[in-house]
C-alpha cells in the first residue's frame, strides 16, 4: 500500500541510524493508526549499498501483514518516488508468481518522513551468497588473500548450482503479469524492456561527456542478436542479492534493474559483474584475483547452459550492453551532481571499459571532466 505520513513540513536530513529508527516508529504509529505501536526489534542497519540503506526491524502487536521481520529500504536520493513505486510494483508481481522476492507492504514517496523515499517489505530469511567472499578487499594480508583465492574454486562450485537454478526458475515465470503490474502503476513498459533501455543509452551517449562511448553504443545497435525468447531478467543477479539458508534459496533482493529480454541478457549482466566487480585487493594479488573471477564466470555459465543452452556470443553481446549501461548511468548521474554507485572511480570506469574492449576490440574513452567529477563525489 502507499502511505502518507501526515507530517506537514520539510524536516532536516536524517543523519543517524538512531534518528531513522525513532522517526520510522513515529511514522508507522500515524500511518497504521496505532499510537501505542512499539518495536519488538528496533530498526538497525543490516546492510547498505551505494544507492540505498537497509534496516531490519520488527513491530510488537502490528496488524497484518506487518507481523514478523521487516526491512526498511531507504533510497539515497530524495527525489526518486517513481523508482520506489516501480520497484514495489515489480517485487509484488514477482512475489505473487511464487518466486522468493520480498513483498512490499508500504511505499512512502514523501521524502519529508525520513529524508528520502522508502519501502517497507518483508525480510527474507538466510544470508547472502556473498558470505563466501567475506575477507576479500581491504584489511587482509597477502597470505590471507592467497588462502581465500585457493578456496575460491570450491566456493564457486558450491554457489554456482544454487544461483543458476534460481536464475532459470526466474526465467520460467510468465512475463504478462509483470507487464500489467508496471503499466497499472503508471509506467511505460519501455522502462523495463531491452529496447527501451538501449534507446535510453543511445540518447545519453549524445551528451558531450559520453561522446567517447558512442562507438560501443553503435556496435550494440549493429550487432544486436535476435531474441529467441523474452523472459523476466533480474539484471543484477549476483551473490550479494541471493539469500540462502542451509544451501537452499530463500530470497532474491534488489529488483530495481529488472528488464524483459532474452535469457542471455540476464547471464550477460551476471558475468559482466563477476568480471568487473570493484573489490580492492593488493596490487600483487590482482592478476590472481581477476583470473579466479573469470574462471568463476566460466563455471557459472556452464552451470546454467547445462540446463538451458545459450549462445556464448550472444551472452558476450549482453555483457557489453551491461557494461555500457553501467557507464552511461554512472556518467549521467555524475553530470547531474549525484553519486554514481560502485563503479564511481577512475579504476571502476577503467574496468568496465577494459571489459568492453576485451569483447569488442573497441577503444573507448571518458571525458576528463567526468573522471574529475568521480574523484570529487568519492
Amino acid at each position: 500500500m502507499a502511505a502518507q505520513s501526515g507530517m506537514g513540513t520539510p524536516d532536516a536530513a536524517i543523519t543517524t541510524d538512531q534518528t531513522v529508527a525513532t522517526r520510522l516508529l513515529e511514522y508507522l504509529r500515524v500511518a497504521l493508526q496505532r499510537p501505542a505501536l512499539t518495536y519488538a526489534q528496533a530498526a538497525a542497519r543490516v546492510r547498505g549499498g551505494f544507492e540505498t540503506s537497509i534496516y531490519g526491524f520488527a513491530l510488537s502487536e502490528a496488524p497484518e501483514p506487518l507481523r514478523g521481520r521487516l526491512v526498511l529500504r531507504l533510497f539515497a536520493e530524495a527525489d526518486e518516488p517513481d523508482r520506489a513505486r516501480k520497484e514495489a510494483a515489480i517485487q509484488n508481481s514477482i512475489a505473487k508468481a511464487c518466486y522468493p522476492a520480498p513483498r512490499v507492504f508500504i511505499t512512502e514517496t514523501d521524502p519529508r518522513v525520513l529524508g528520502s523515499v522508502f519501502l517497507i517489505m518483508e525480510r527474507m530469511p538466510g544470508h547472502t551468497l556473498a558470505h563466501y567472499f567475506e575477507g576479500l578487499g581491504r584489511g587482509r594480508s597477502a597470505p590471507e588473500l592467497a588462502i581465500l583465492l585457493m578456496r575460491m574454486p570450491a566456493m564457486v562450485r558450491e554457489f554456482s548450482a544454487t544461483m543458476s537454478c534460481a536464475q532459470l526458475q526466474l526465467h520460467q515465470l510468465p512475463v504478462e503479469p509483470l507487464v500489467r503490474a508496471v503499466e497499472n502503476a503508471g509506467f511505460s513498459i519501455d522502462t523495463i524492456t531491452f529496447e527501451g533501455k538501449l534507446s535510453w543509452m543511445r540518447l545519453r551517449s549524445e551528451q558531450p561527456a559520453l561522446a567517447g562511448l558512442q562507438p560501443a553504443v553503435q556496435w550494440l545497435e549493429r550487432n544486436r542478436p535476435a531474441e529467441h525468447r523474452r523472459v523476466i531478467c533480474h539484471c543484477d543477479f549476483q551473490p550479494f542479492n541471493i539469500l540462502v539458508e542451509d544451501s537452499h534459496l530463500t530470497g532474491v533482493i534488489d529488483w530495481g534493474n529488472v528488464t524483459i529480454g532474452d535469457p542471455a541478457l540476464d547471464l550477460g549482466f551476471t558475468l559482466s559483474e563477476i568480471a568487473t566487480v570493484p573489490i580492492e585487493v593488493p596490487v600483487v594479488m590482482q592478476p590472481f584475483f581477476r583470473a579466479a573471477m573469470k574462471a568463476a564466470g566460466r563455471r557459472y555459465l556452464r552451470s546454467y547452459c547445462r540446463m538451458r543452452p545459450l549462445d556464448e556470443a550472444v551472452v558476450n553481446y549482453y555483457q557489453v550492453f551491461a557494461c555500457m549501461g553501467q557507464l552511461a548511468w554512472a556518467v549521467d548521474r555524475l553530470v547531474q551532481g549525484r553519486k554514481a554507485g560502485a563503479f564511481q572511480s577512475a579504476t571502476g570506469f577503467a574496468r568496465l571499459i577494459s571489459h568492453v574492449r576485451s569483447l569488442t576490440g573497441l577503444e573507448l574513452s571518458l571525458d576528463k571532466s567526468v573522471l574529475e567529477l568521480s574523484r570529487v563525489r568519492n
